[in-house]
């Protein structure tokens, strides 16, 4: 699943997570790969240990080199996700965006849709937002033939959601083996 893309020797490379906006409906991520050579640059957040070393997670938006250049796939799909605090249903939509280092457009193809499944995985699938981010920063260390993503989350409007829809079952399911798992 993982691939290779040759390095210099002594290169240092970070999976960074940059901020891009973020409103009351819409957040706009890019993780991407980058080299940096400052890691007490006082934009940075966070810094992983452990398993997660390689990830820098930055407070805010930096002037984020620009590739002029339009993704090379996307994805998009929607989510539904229970607010713990009001116990609310809410539905998002989520846009992956992918642009890889120079590859055909068939790998390209092959490489997302292998994270793309890898990220669907049923007994793995992130259940919130912190979650679902650092699965795909660990998804974009394994591929490394992509070079960044851009994630977008967008909360549509509850009045879109059919309050009889069969997805509020599953959820309240959902919801009881949760709070039952945490009980044990």
């Amino acid at each position: 699943m993982s691939n290779q893309q040759n390095q210099p020797r002594g290169a240092k490379e970070y999976v960074v997570l940059i901020p891009l906006q973020k409103t009351a409906i819409l957040n706009i991520v890019l993780i991407e790969r980058r080299r940096v050579g400052d890691i007490t640059d006082k934009n940075i957040l966070h810094i992983g240990s452990g398993r997660n070393v390689d990830f820098i997670i930055y407070k805010n938006s930096l002037p984020v080199e620009s590739d002029n250049e339009p993704s090379q796939f996307s994805s998009q799909f929607k989510v539904f996700m229970m607010d713990k605090r009001t116990q609310e249903l809410n539905q998002e939509n989520r846009i992956l965006r992918f642009w890889f280092h120079s590859l055909e457009q068939n790998q390209c193809l092959y490489d997302a849709n292998e994270l793309i499944h890898a990220l669907f995985k049923s007994d793995e699938f992130p259940r919130d937002y912190f979650s679902f981010i650092k699965r795909l920063m660990e998804l974009l260390r394994m591929f490394t033939r992509i070079r960044k993503i851009e994630l977008e989350i967008q909360t549509l409007d509850k009045n879109a959601l059919d309050v009889d829809h069969p997805i509020k079952q599953y959820v309240s399911r959902l919801m009881l083996y949760d709070n039952d798992y945490l009980s044990e």
